[in-house]
């Protein structure tokens, strides 16, 4: 059994850089509660829903939850922690009706491997909410549930450090052997098809009037005005507005203006974000098209083969997630790498829902996905930022996929890993903004 956990919130210093179900789950009496509540769908990647939030709805309606995983090499099977095994039933029944209305296609799944459990996971969620006061020590890179081990991990840029995090711990009231401290290398940003390519798609390299080369995202609408999503970071001022003209493929020809800065939120304070921080959920900003620009949304461009750069077709964007989980195998498309994927790691490996600090902004809920061994291929480089991470469903279409959000950065040392901010948590940012391709609604 290969671990791949799916919930987490995580805090990592960062220096700038679930599907063919087969019916398996049934509908059941639950324990407590009212059934029609109970059964009440929630949407994955609704604007701020993080995958924690959803399975502390699975929690609140099975309150013996530990928290789930697929396994890495088969997504069709489903191992879910439980402090009693005989609520298996219960729990498929919220699985489904929890995360079942995002994931179509993952749940429910084909089997559900019951594990025992040892913490619920709203004991998880309640120590992992009090870890967040850990960000005060300097060296503390990442925190995390790890659902894969229904544990809590903390990631340190020392192994040193373990007595003075495990202090830390004592004083919160989180018992030490419910948490992993791990060494944990930095990540930083990821800023530096690279052709003029008309009508404009996901993927293509572009350039500000003022600044270094990134990508473009995906093309969304945003409040009826037509635009492209883009990392804030490669803006001249993270979360602020500065009216930049950006151009694609680059600066400074004339009818190479594509358009201009709109939407880039400011930090937060209070609330989820710790104090003393200022956050934002997503690396993203808005750029309004110009009129008279070409462009299609709801498309990536498509290169041949993996690691190439060459655009020979595009993939159609017919769904959006911000169903993040480890074991799944995403794609991004960028200018600098070209088309590249990976899997999205354990919580234990620093793969979901980490909080991660970009340009002296503290970004929520963010994640990665590793380099597959098998790819010889460079996963992510400079310039990279900006590019659209997706799933190939290659249906009802070949080459049809999902989006899953916007690339911002990517690993210093270690195997090579990009990390991405999910729809929804940029929808959180920059309001609703509407992605898909005609036809389909999104």
């Amino acid at each position: 059994m290969k671990r791949h956990s799916i919930a987490a919130v995580g805090l990592m210093a960062v220096l700038a850089i679930v599907l063919g179900g087969c019916g398996l789950f049934t509908k059941t009496d639950l324990e407590t509660g009212n059934q029609s509540e109970l059964l009440q769908p929630q949407f994955v990647g609704q604007m701020g829903q993080t995958i924690d939030d959803l399975f502390a709805e699975v929690a609140r309606r099975v309150p013996e939850f530990g928290g789930m995983f697929f396994d890495r090499d088969d997504n069709s099977v489903l191992y879910v922690y439980l402090l009693n095994p005989a609520q298996k039933a219960a729990v498929e029944a919220a699985i489904t009706a929890v995360l079942g209305p995002g994931l179509p296609d993952l749940i429910p799944p084909r089997e559900v491997r019951v594990l025992q459990g040892q913490y619920s996971f709203r004991q998880l969620k309640q120590w992992h909410d009090r870890m967040m006061a850990l960000f005060a020590l300097s060296g503390v890179l990442m925190t995390d549930i790890d659902d894969g081990n229904n544990r809590l991990v903390v990631g340190v840029e020392s192994i040193e450090m373990r007595a003075l995090v495990e202090q830390e711990l004592d004083k919160l009231g989180i018992p030490r052997e419910a948490v992993l401290i791990k060494e944990t290398p930095p990540v930083v940003p990821a800023t530096t098809l690279n052709e003029y390519f008309r009508p404009l798609v996901g993927g293509l390299q572009i350039g500000p009037q003022v600044g270094g080369e990134c990508t473009m995202g995906f093309n969304a609408r945003r409040s009826g005005v037509e635009g492209f999503v883009m990392n804030s970071h490669c803006t001249p001022t993270m979360g602020q507005v500065d009216n930049m003209t950006y151009y694609q493929p680059n600066c400074c020809i004339s009818n190479w203006i594509v358009g201009t800065e709109a939407v880039d939120p400011s930090p937060f304070t209070g609330g989820n974000c710790p104090s003393g921080e200022r956050c934002r959920r997503s690396d993203s900003a808005f750029v309004r098209f110009n009129t008279g620009v070409q462009f299609n949304r709801g498309y990536i461009a498509r290169p041949p083969s993996l690691g190439s750069k060459e655009i020979v077709g595009r993939f159609r964007i017919i769904y959006a997630t911000g169903a993040v989980v480890p074991g799944l195998l995403l794609n991004k498309v960028g200018k600098a790498t070209g088309w590249t994927r990976g899997v999205v790691p354990s919580q234990e490996e620093g793969g979901v829902c980490q909080n991660l600090r970009s340009g002296g902004i503290l970004l929520l809920c963010q994640h990665a996905v590793e380099r597959l061994s098998s790819d010889n291929v460079t996963i992510v480089d400079y310039g990279d930022s900006g590019s659209p991470v997706f799933m190939i469903r290659n249906q009802p279409n070949q080459y049809d996929v999902w989006l899953y959000g916007v690339l911002w950065g990517k690993s210093t040392t270690g195997i090579p890993r990009f990390y991405f901010s999910d729809i929804g948590q940029v929808r959180a940012d920059l309001g609703y903004i509407y992605v898909c391709a005609a036809g389909f609604s999104c």
